[in-house]
């Protein structure tokens, strides 16, 4: 979600007002937290037989100043019979 929206959707489901760069920070800090489970799953989703994958092209921002070029990001998705993997980045 854009940070935008993330903004929305905490006022709406918890009425919580947050900065865009807070929400970053946030999005920083589970990043780190999830990088061993991330690098776990696309370990067995590329173990197994059959595996679909595909991108997405998307614009992306600088908010959390891990973009300051404003690249063009991707998003992916790698989906097994048992689990599906979603990841964001700037290089294909």
């Amino acid at each position: 979600m854009s940070l935008s929206k993330t903004q929305a959707l905490l006022v709406q489901l918890l009425g919580i007002e947050s900065r865009r760069v807070a929400i970053a920070a946030i999005r920083q800090c589970l990043s780190a937290a999830l990088q061993q489970p991330m690098d776990q799953a696309t370990a067995f989703a590329r173990q197994q037989p059959v595996t679909y994958v595909d991108e997405t092209g998307a614009p992306t921002g600088n908010v959390d100043g891990c973009n300051p070029t404003g690249k063009r990001g991707w998003h992916w998705v790698m989906v097994t019979a048992v689990e599906t993997v979603f990841v964001q980045g700037l290089s294909r």
